[in-house]
Formats: C-alpha cells, sequence, structure tokens
C-alpha cells in the first residue's frame, strides 16, 4: 500500500498481485497484467499505468489517473467519483456510479462503457473502437470516426459529440442525443424511442419506425433518411437532402435553396417551407399538407393547402387540393388534375393539356391559361383567362366581368357556363356542345359563337335597364342556325328596348322563348310575331345587326277608389288604382298595376287575386311613415300615425309584388283630384306612374 508520500515507478504487478494507492500515494508507469490489480483510492494518483490482458485496475471515490494503456485484455472501472484523463483503450473501460473520463482514446478492439452515474467527455473513439452510453450514462464532446462507433442505450444521453468519416452513432430506444455533429462520410442511427435534438447533418442521418429527430439542420452533401415510420420535426435543408419513406412524417421542414424534400410513396409531409432555390417533391401516392412555397414543389402524389407565394411554383402531375397561389406565384398542372385551387391577384395558373382543374376560382388580377380541361371553373372581375385549342370546359362554371379572354374554348357537353357583366372576351372563339351557354348582365364580348343544335344560349337581362349596352357582343357577323335560344326577365322589367346581341344573323322568323324565371311566358319570332302576357308585350327585332327584345305595355284603366267602399276590378291590361277613403277591394289584376296611396285617409283596402304584377306606389311618404307585417302568403300595409289606415295585399310574392316610395307626384295628383280628368291628364298620369314604379326609363 503507497499512502501519504509514497512514491512507486515502475512497478509489475502480476499473479494476484495487488497495489492499494491512497490518499498521497502517488503510482507511476505500473504495469497490471495476468490477474494483478491496482485500486486507486481517495486522494491517490496513477499516472502512466498500463494494464495488460487479465489485468485491473480501479479508481475509485478521490483517485486520480492519467495517460492510461489500457490494452487487449486489460480492465479500468472508473467508479464512485474516480476520475481518468487522457486514457488510451485498446481493452475496456468501465465508467459508472459518479465515475468521469476526459479525452480518452478508443482503439481497434477496445469499449468505453459509460453507465449509470458516469461520465465522459472528449472520447475519439476510431478503428473500430467501441463506446457504449448505457442507462444513466453521459457522454458530452468527443469525435467518432474510422470504423469507430457510439452506441446510447435507453437511458442513456450523448451531447455534442462529432461523428467524422467511416464512423457511427445509434441511439436505441429510450436514448437520447442532442447538438450531434454528423460529418460528410458519418452516420447516426436513431432507433424506435430514440430521440436525436439539434443535429448537424453533412453524413446522413437514419430514422427508423416511431425515432424522433427535432430541429436537424441537413448541409450539402447531408442526408437525413426517414424510414418507414420515422418521424421529424422542425428540420432545416440547408442544401441537404430529407427522404421520406413509406409512414413516415416530416413536420415544418424548412427547405432552404439546393435542400431538396423528397416523399417517397406513403410519406407524408405538413408543413414544409420551400424557399428561393428550394425543392420539394412528392412522389405517387406520398401526401404533403400545407406548404410554403416560394421555391418549387413537384406533385406525382398529393398537395393539400398548399400556399404558392412570389417565386414559387407548385408543378402538378398527381392531385393539388385547395391550393392558393398569391401574386408572383404560379400553379402548373402539367398532369393530374387541381381541385379548389384559387389564383388570387398577381398570381398565375396553367392547365396543360393533359390537366384537369376542378372547381378552381381566378379573382380579379389573376390569370389563367387552358389547354386541357376545367369544371365549375369561377372566373372573378378583373381575371385574365386564356384558351388554347383543345381547352374544353365541363360541369358548371362562370365568368363574372372577365378582364380579358382570349383563344379558342369548348364546352362539353352537358356543360355550361355563365358570362355576366362586361366580360371581355373579344379574342375567344366558344363552342358550345350539348349544354347551356347563359349571359347574365350587359357587355360581354366574343370573338366568335358556335353551337350545336341542342344547345341552350340563355340571356338573363332582369337586371338591366331598358336601352342599356348590349349583352353580347361578337367580333364579326357569325350566322347560326342552330342553338335553344332564350331571355329571361322579372315580373317588374322596365318597358323598352334591350340590347341581346350584335352581330349574330339569324333567319326571320328564328323562335326564342321569354321566360320569367323557369316559367316560360311565350315565344317571340326574329321580325316576326311577338305575344303578350300579363299586358306586357313581347316582341324580338332585329335592326343593323343587333337583335333586341321590346317590352311594351298596353295601357289598361285609371281607377278610383270611392268614399263609400266597394269592389274595383282590373283588366287583363296594366291598370291604375288610386285609392278611396272607403274600404275598398282591388281584385283580379293581370296586368302591369300599380296602386297608389298617399297622405289621404286609406281606409281598409284589400288587393287580391293578381295574376300580373303589382307596385304599391307611395307618394309623399317615406318608408319611415309605415309598418309592414307579412303572415304567410298576406302583406299588411298600414300607416304609422293611424294603424287603421290599411291595406291588406293576398298572395303576396316578392318577384311579383314590390313597395315603391316614389316622393311627390303632381301630375297624378292632378288627374285624381279632378272631377272628370281629360284625356292627356289621364296620360300624363299613368306615365308618371310607371316611371315612379320603374316600369319606364324616367
Amino acid at each position: 500500500m503507497l499512502r501519504n508520500g509514497a512514491v512507486v515507478c515502475s512497478t509489475i504487478i502480476v499473479r494476484a498481485g495487488s497495489q492499494v494507492v491512497s490518499s498521497g500515494g502517488i503510482a507511476s508507469g505500473t504495469v497490471i497484467s495476468s490477474g494483478g490489480s491496482q485500486d486507486v483510492l481517495d486522494g491517490g494518483s496513477a499516472s502512466g499505468i498500463s494494464i495488460g490482458s487479465g489485468g485491473t485496475q480501479t479508481v475509485s471515490s478521490g483517485g486520480q489517473a492519467s495517460n492510461v494503456f489500457i490494452f487487449s485484455g486489460g480492465t479500468q472501472f472508473i467508479v464512485s467519483g474516480g476520475n481518468d484523463a487522457n486514457v488510451n483503450i485498446s481493452g475496456i473501460q468501465i465508467v459508472n456510479n459518479g465515475g468521469s473520463v476526459s479525452g480518452a482514446a478508443v482503439n481497434a478492439g477496445g469499449s468505453q462503457v459509460v453507465s449509470s452515474g458516469g461520465t465522459a467527455s472528449g472520447t475519439l473513439v476510431s478503428s473500430g473502437g467501441v463506446q457504449t452510453i448505457s442507462s444513466g450514462g453521459c457522454a458530452s464532446g468527443g469525435f467518432v470516426s474510422s470504423c469507430g462507433c457510439q452506441h446510447v442505450l435507453n437511458g442513456g444521453s450523448a451531447a455534442g459529440a462529432s461523428i467524422g468519416a467511416g464512423g457511427s452513432q445509434t441511439v436505441a430506444g429510450g436514448g437520447y442525443a442532442f447538438g450531434m455533429c454528423i460529418w460528410a462520410g458519418g452516420k447516426q442511427t436513431v432507433f424506435s424511442g430514440a430521440v436525436d435534438s439539434g443535429a448537424r447533418v453533412s453524413g446522413i442521418q437514419y430514422l427508423k419506425a416511431g425515432a424522433w429527430a427535432f430541429g436537424a439542420q441537413i448541409f450539402k452533401g447531408g442526408i437525413q433518411h426517414l424510414r418507414k415510420g420515422g418521424s421529424a420535426s422542425g428540420a432545416v435543408l440547408a442544401g441537404g437532402l430529407q427522404y421520406i419513406s413509406s409512414f413516415a412524417r416530416a413536420f415544418g421542414t424548412v427547405v432552404s435553396a439546393g435542400g431538396v424534400l423528397h416523399a417517397f410513396s406513403g410519406g407524408f409531409a405538413s408543413g414544409a417551407s420551400v424557399r428561393a432555390g428550394g425543392q420539394e417533391r412528392v412522389s405517387a401516392s406520398a401526401v404533403d399538407s400545407a406548404a410554403f412555397i416560394a421555391g418549387t414543389q413537384h406533385v406525382w402524389g398529393s398537395a393539400l393547402g398548399a400556399q404558392v407565394h412570389s417565386g414559387g411554383l407548385q408543378s402538378v402531375a398527381g392531385f393539388a387540393l385547395n391550393t392558393r397561389v398569391f401574386a408572383g406565384g404560379w400553379l402548373r398542372v402539367n398532369r393530374g388534375s387541381a381541385m379548389d385551387a384559387k389564383v388570387l391577384a398577381g398570381g398565375t395558373g396553367v392547365v396543360s393539356s393533359a390537366g384537369t382543374m376542378l372547381k378552381g376560382i381566378v379573382s380579379s388580377g389573376g390569370l389563367l391559361s387552358l389547354a386541357g380541361s376545367a369544371s365549375g371553373l369561377a372566373l372573378k372581375a378583373g381575371a385574365v383567362f386564356s384558351a388554347t385549342s383543345g381547352a374544353v370546359l365541363a360541369g358548371v362554371n362562370r365568368f363574372d366581368a372577365v378582364k380579358a379572354a382570349s383563344g379558342r374554348l369548348s364546352l362539353a357537353s352537358g356543360a355550361s357556363l355563365v358570362i355576366s357583366g362586361k366580360a371581355s372576351a373579344g379574342a375567344m372563339e366558344l363552342l358550345a356542345g350539348n349544354g347551356l351557354l347563359a349571359f347574365s348582365g350587359a357587355g360581354a364580348k366574343l370573338a366568335r359563337l358556335s353551337v350545336l343544335k341542342s344547345t341552350a344560349v340563355a340571356f338573363s337581362i332582369g337586371k338591366l335597364k331598358a336601352g342599356a349596352i348590349t349583352a353580347l357582343t361578337l367580333g364579326a357577323k357569325n350566322t347560326q342556325k342552330t342553338g335553344a335560344f332564350s331571355i329571361s326577365v322579372t315580373a317588374q322589367q322596365q318597358m323598352g328596348a334591350y340590347g341581346i346581341v350584335q352581330n349574330l344573323v339569324q333567319a326571320k322568323n328564328t323562335a326564342w322563348a321569354v321566360s320569367l324565371g323557369a316559367k316560360v311566358l311565350g315565344t317571340a319570332h326574329l321580325n316576326g310575331a311577338g305575344f303578350s302576357k300579363n299586358g306586357v308585350t313581347y316582341a324580338l327585332k332585329a335592326a343593323k345587326d343587333k337583335i333586341s327584345l321590346v317590352l311594351s305595355m298596353k295601357a289598361g284603366k285609371m281607377l278610383k277608389g270611392t268614399a263609400a267602399g266597394g269592389d274595383v276590378r282590373a283588366t287583363a291590361d296594366s291598370d291604375i288604382f288610386a285609392n278611396g277613403t272607403g274600404n275598398d277591394t282591388f281584385r283580379n289584376g293581370n296586368g302591369r298595376d300599380c296602386a297608389v296611396y298617399g297622405k289621404e285617409k286609406w281606409g281598409q283596402d284589400r288587393i287580391t287575386k293578381t295574376a300580373g304584377t303589382l307596385a304599391l306606389v307611395f307618394k309623399d311618404l317615406k318608408a319611415s311613415d309605415i309598418t309592414s307585417s307579412l303572415a304567410g302568403s298576406t302583406m299588411t300595409i298600414a300607416k304609422k300615425a293611424d294603424a287603421k289606415q290599411k291595406v291588406v295585399v293576398d298572395g303576396w310574392d316578392a318577384n311579383r309584388h314590390s313597395l315603391v316610395f316614389g316622393g311627390t307626384m303632381s301630375a297624378f295628383n292632378a288627374w285624381a283630384k279632378s272631377a272628370s280628368p281629360t284625356a292627356a291628364q289621364a296620360k300624363a298620369a299613368r306615365t308618371e306612374v310607371w316611371k315612379k314604379a320603374g316600369l319606364l326609363a324616367g
């Protein structure tokens, strides 16, 4: 035993021999082999020790060893607060229970085991050496290279190590690795139940089923490979690659310039941010969700909810759902389909000949180029649209005041297209199949229109005023012998001429149906017979290459209520009823009828059996002067100042009946007050009422 002050150099300990180095003792250059042992106790120190085959050294609490050589078959134990520095290991070193080691080198055939309570820092593992960190053990720093291996077992942890070329690290279930640097040629494998955090990867990181990696940085030449069932979150691809295998998942990956995220069949990526110069590849049967794209995303599988921003491109050869394309972004559907896509102002959508867009929306300032097919397409006011030969629309589609449209577009059999407002499609040819082509509003333009016999071509003019601009203008004269043409009006359509289509040439007596909603009122023949319905005559005229619908009313009677009250019967034409002070019943109105009520006493009137339309015109009254209540189909209107003064309308229909506040009506007052009004007074009163009711332009 070496005690305080004792120094022994170059001792050889063999064959069950032992040496104890206690407080103050120093052993130097000792050789331990063949069953020999050395114990370095509290306060003792040993340096330059060689531990050969069968030799054992134990450094316990307070003991210090340095520059020890552990040869093949030799064993060193660092326990209970013992410490070793700069050991060279070709045998076995076991560090546990509060022991600590720094600067160790583990060589071929050597093994360092860091177990419960043990710590190792700065270990160099190379040439086939192995470092094992078991439950409760901790290793920090260090370098693993040249066929060296670091194993992190259940409950063990490793921090800040570098895995160099030829080196490897395995992290078993329950193990934890933090801040690893995996250099080119180095490898880390994380198994089920294990976690890695903050790795810097220029080599390769494998994540097995059930493994997790957080916040890895993958540099050029580096790969993060999520094997079947592996998971990663917050990876940054700074020129590196992320591979996502079947059933693997990656969340929140940032793909910088030069980086590539590749989700293979069955893989899943969510919340990726693909920056300028970065790429994401979604293979067949893989799924991507909620990507932010300022670089390039190639989709052969499925992409859900992507946002494509300035400089970004989503290229679809599979399926994309709910893509949003912002200013400067591009959506290109090469094959496959994009559904519920929205191209916003400054964004661009391109559908190639083999591609399909389903239920797409193009907002004002957005652009869509169609060479393939689209269904359920909606172009908002201010959108820009172009079509090439072979472009086809199916399903239900709508163009609202499109800023510009060009090319040649076909409607598939059974498809419909509604063009509303000032849709500037002056450079577009439209070829309509066995479906519906509808124009709503005024100002639409087309270069050419060609329709089949069974094509329904409908014009809705309900929101137009008489004399407004033409609903549709064609670029040149189009002779059209086929198609089923119709015009839809409202029950309160203003009288006058409505320009329907310019430069459409049809034969005399071509039949056009005129409808009120879904109800056909009658048939008007071009420059031929018109028809009358509910007091209105409908005639279809062609002049100077323009087809127009002309509405006119036949004046009915000017009727007055009485002080005594009674029945007032309307005619089949357009009548005007002025209330008296008694309780009158106005019935059987079949035309465009008007009933006028003012500040005078109303009595308690009833209006019933109106088959035509009815406008209740209130002169010298405001909306705030009356009350109205609807019970079932019975409308009751009363004066606020005197609720007994009221008018009840049976069979109220908001499509046929209306309330109008006309202000001062001098011509009507003059007629109403005259005991024997002249024909001129009656005409002036009628014209004034019709204008107030919106039946005539005024």
